[in-house]
């Protein structure tokens, strides 16, 4: 089976830290999407968010999750880094909708820019364990990429990394 780039899965933060934990379902999730052959990336804000935390000593626990996180990434995760988007205003634009539209609690910027950032990098799905996104409105989703203007390329799904593994456990496996 030749996989196009549809078969490309983002990664939010949380999901790179529990992998770093070694959280039992978010290492299942990345064995079965590595095994199916879906590759991994993770956005730009995602990146910053794991570098806030490295310097953040408030909270030592996810200090050094992110450490071990941003090294495993390149080296044994294979998960891409994705670059900042080139239309940065309609990310934080995009964002403040979502927000405003009641899709996400108003002080998760990050979110916002997350969602936005995949769809410019032409990422139909995020996979996160993180609640208000997972259990974010889907049908109120697609009703602001239709609304969204300049419109953003690829509307998004938002998927729990449980949810995800199954239905790739689900899928034939590729030929070698």
């Amino acid at each position: 089976m030749v996989l196009g780039p549809s078969t490309r899965l983002a990664l939010d933060t949380n999901v790179l830290l529990d992998l770093a934990a070694g959280v039992g379902e978010v290492v299942r999730f990345f064995e079965t999407s590595t095994r199916k052959g879906y590759s991994l990336a993770a956005p730009a804000t995602v990146l910053i968010e794991l570098d806030f935390a490295i310097h953040d000593a408030s909270d030592k626990k996810r200090q050094k999750l992110s450490e071990i996180a941003q090294e495993l990434m390149l080296t044994r995760w294979n998960v891409v880094p994705l670059p900042e988007p080139f239309r940065v205003e309609d990310a934080e634009n995009f964002g403040l909708m979502l927000r405003t539209r009641g899709l996400l609690p108003i002080k998760e910027r990050n979110d916002g820019l997350i969602v936005a950032e995949c769809s410019l990098e032409g990422i139909g799905l995020l996979v996160t364990s993180d609640g208000h996104l997972h259990k974010m409105d889907q049908e109120g989703l697609a009703l602001a990429f239709n609304d969204f203007r300049p419109r953003l390329p690829t509307p998004i799904a938002i998927f729990h990394h449980t949810r995800i593994t199954n239905i790739l456990r689900r899928l034939p496996d590729p030929k070698q």
